[in-house]
């Protein structure tokens, strides 16, 4: 015959696992610390990356590559951004989704619309500021902030319309027919 069973569930096992830590810890505590701060002290360090300080070179001399890959990003973002509007104006791809809300009395356009868009906005803004550092305020960076400007824009009046469907689909249904809209203004 075997001994019985000192926990009967898996959670009061695992409470009493954690008090035994917490005594072994209380009562070791001061070894503990100074192994901690001994295995600190001989842990590699990472190397500070000084690249930038090094040479204050102007910010043209760097590579042609680079660049073109930035705005070969940026066209690409401009591409898909004009895919998803179906290659219509912003403020059309906008009304259709309000649109849709309203008659269908759901948001899922809408949330796939704003994971798309924030998904360009982050590539668009990266490339800004590659192209900004690498090679200054040149004709390929006003070209690539253009394009950041129309998704920013987009992502601002998609979110907009998600707040007013956070307080109800009659609250975004009014503010359409009002023309309340920031779309809707501009």
């Amino acid at each position: 015959m075997g001994r019985r069973r000192v926990y009967s569930t898996h959670e009061e096992q695992k409470a009493a696992n954690r008090a035994k830590s917490k005594r072994h810890y209380e009562r070791n505590k001061v070894a503990i610390r100074e192994r901690r701060r001994e295995r600190y002290r001989e842990a590699p360090r990472p190397e500070v990356c000084l690249r930038r300080f090094k040479s204050m070179s102007p910010p043209h001399t760097c590579g042609t590559r680079d660049l073109d890959y930035w705005c070969s990003s940026a066209a690409q973002v401009k591409r898909k951004f004009e895919k998803l509007t179906s290659g219509s104006p912003p403020k059309d791809y906008v009304n259709s989704i309000v649109q849709n809300i309203i008659l269908n009395q759901k948001e899922g356009p809408l949330k796939h619309a704003i994971k798309i868009i924030s998904g360009l906005l982050q590539r668009i803004q990266r490339a800004e500021s590659k192209v900004l550092a690498q090679h200054g305020l040149c004709d390929s960076y006003q070209q690539v902030v253009a394009i950041g400007r129309q998704v920013r824009e987009l992502n601002v009046w998609l979110e907009e319309i998600l707040c007013c469907l956070m307080l109800s689909i009659s609250e975004l249904h009014t503010a359409f027919l009002k023309s309340q809209l920031m779309y809707q203004t501009i």
